[in-house]
């Protein structure tokens, strides 16, 4: 039986790190697991670390990846065809926020968007996961703007279109007139990018799963820079991220997983997003 191959972006610390970390002792036991971030060092540091759990740490295997990169992802493209054939599952974390609303759209939205594409077709053809890790930030809900909200919501948009929302929100941020044409904060506008991205995903490839969670207010960086004390640790965070990577799922894709609050911890189950 060939080994499963699981590629897990942005990983050396935080919601990432929880992943591999649980990954290493729930995923199959012949199972490679892809570490990757933008930083050598940090990746590295990372690896290290994690190699103290057991005897599953030689399933690691460490690579740079840069989601902004288009070589960076071909080099890793390249590497995992060559060396397995194809990838199982692929575990889209890697995001940023802060003040750079632009930045965050070029990183969160088209960062994964390129990545998707450039492992698509390497990906398992009959048992492949794609798992991106979004946020209940990104619900609907945040968009007060109807038309944009019904945009995103559609069931038949398609990627060129949701592209076009993306770049119209990224010029109404220049013009300096986002909040006044309805778009919520930078980070929600791109969470939700990622989502309907997913959601396009699946159907335009139904024999894979493809899904989108919230993984809950997690104690990183990120999460501490939203206020006030997260409750979650990222192992705790991880749950649902490796739930939907390794887990039996009935078949179900194209769907939004979240507990019931982002201070809960549990293993998910399909939302209205």
């Amino acid at each position: 039986m060939n080994p499963q191959v699981i590629l897990v972006t942005g990983a050396n610390k935080g919601i990432g790190y929880g992943i591999v970390r649980s990954l290493l002792t729930s995923a199959a036991s012949h199972s490679i697991i892809y570490l990757t971030s933008r930083d050598v060092s940090r990746g590295q540091k990372a690896i290290t670390e994690l190699s103290t759990i057991g005897g599953r740490s030689s399933n690691l295997v460490y690579h740079q990846l840069d989601i902004t990169d288009e070589q960076s992802i071909d080099t890793l493209v390249n590497k995992i065809r060559n060396a397995h054939g194809r990838l199982d599952v692929l575990i889209n974390n890697a995001s940023i926020a802060g003040t750079d609303n632009e930045l965050m759209v070029d990183v969160n939205y088209y960062g994964t968007l390129m990545v998707c594409k450039k492992f698509l077709p390497i990906i398992e053809k009959e048992h492949g996961r794609i798992v991106t890790i979004g946020s209940a930030i990104g619900h609907l809900a945040a968009f007060e703007n109807e038309e944009i909200r019904n945009q995103l919501g559609n069931p038949e948009l398609t990627i060129e279109g949701l592209s076009a929302l993306m770049d119209k929100y990224k010029a109404d941020c220049k013009a300096g007139k986002a909040s006044e044409n309805g778009w919520p904060m930078a980070y929600a506008v791109t969470k939700a990018g990622q989502t309907a991205l997913s959601g396009i995903l699946a159907r335009k490839y139904p024999s894979l799963l493809i899904n989108v969670c919230c993984p809950g207010w997690v104690n990183t960086e990120m999460g501490a820079s939203m206020g006030g004390k997260p409750p979650k640790t990222i192992d705790e965070g991880a749950i649902i991220p490796v739930r939907l990577a390794v887990s039996d799922l009935g078949g179900i894709s194209g769907g939004f997983w979240e507990n019931p609050s982002v201070m809960d911890i549990g293993s998910g189950s399909i939302s209205v997003w």
